[in-house]
């Protein structure tokens, strides 16, 4: 989450709830894998807190972290025309109104590789935002799930599946609301969405979770669901004391070496910083 968003959000009707772009350097290999490195990254429309819009620069920290899969939010949305007087209002420099021209999904897209989803767009009085996943492997099936409770703030979820070493794994992103009592109904419909789903396909959620309360949380459920997430402090990026970013797996898998990335570039880039884990799966159950 970021400090600036207000007001009402809606789902922007006239675009597909997915988008799926592929690449030609998808992994192909089906050699069986015990392991698979993931991400989450909340990118803050790649403005960094230098107040520079620098898509380049979020490509960059991707690189840094070099894992297989990763789920991205508040990807900016927005035309260009909006972003260059919003650019202009913040003081930035004409030649960086070239980063404002950019589709920020297709850019990251093409300079990272692989294939893409683009999540369900939301409007909103700062613009256009939206979630993405982005992998190095090929991407199967991929479904909406409806996280929306009301025409106040609609939300969606990209609901994925990727296939890596020979075996189809389920990957949720998510963005949830600032509301608590929006965040327990979102987690309701994650949960029901989540043990809908065959028990054998290895699940892995992340995202932003906008769970700001040190004490009190309202993620127990999916706790109780996966098992629990370890929190690690993310946001804000300067000084970061807050766990709003989370990766969960399913119970047969485990989630190690869960870290945030803490490097100079990451550090000025956005406002969160990103998390990431390796996650161990389970041995594949012979056929038959």
């Amino acid at each position: 989450m970021s400090f600036d968003r207000e007001g009402a959000f809606a789902v922007e009707t006239d675009q597909p709830a997915a988008v799926l772009m592929r690449g030609a350097d998808v992994s192909a290999a089906t050699t069986p894998v015990g392991a698979i490195t993931v991400a989450t990254y909340n990118i803050h429309r790649c403005i960094g807190l230098d107040r520079i819009r620098d898509p380049a620069r979020i490509a960059a920290v991707i690189d840094e972290l070099a894992v297989d899969v990763i789920g991205l939010q508040e990807v900016d949305a927005r035309g260009w025309r909006i972003q260059n007087m919003i650019a202009r209002r913040l003081g930035a420099p004409p030649e960086r109104h070239a980063a404002n021209a950019l589709d920020q999904f297709e850019y990251l897209a093409q300079k990272l590789g692989g294939q893409a989803v683009r999540g369900p767009i939301l409007r909103g009085p700062k613009g256009n935002m939206t979630t993405a996943l982005f992998t190095r492997h090929k991407i199967g099936a991929v479904r909406k799930l409806d996280l929306g409770l009301s025409a106040r703030e609609p939300r969606g979820a990209i609901d994925a599946d990727v296939e890596i070493g020979g075996r189809s794994i389920r990957v949720i992103v998510a963005h949830l609301g600032l509301r608590v009592r929006e965040r327990e109904q979102q987690i309701a419909l994650l949960c029901r969405s989540i043990e809908s789903m065959p028990a054998d396909q290895p699940l892995i959620l992340l995202g932003d979770f906008n769970e700001w309360h040190l004490h009190r949380s309202t993620l127990s459920p999916i706790d109780e669901c996966l098992g629990r997430a370890t929190p690690v402090p993310s946001f804000p990026a300067r000084f970061p004391f807050l766990s709003l970013d989370r990766i969960w797996a399913s119970r047969e898998a485990d989630v190690t070496h869960l870290h945030v990335h803490r490097s100079p570039l990451a550090r000025r880039a956005s406002d969160h910083l990103p998390v990431q884990a390796t996650i161990r799966l389970p041995p594949l159950k012979p056929a038959g």
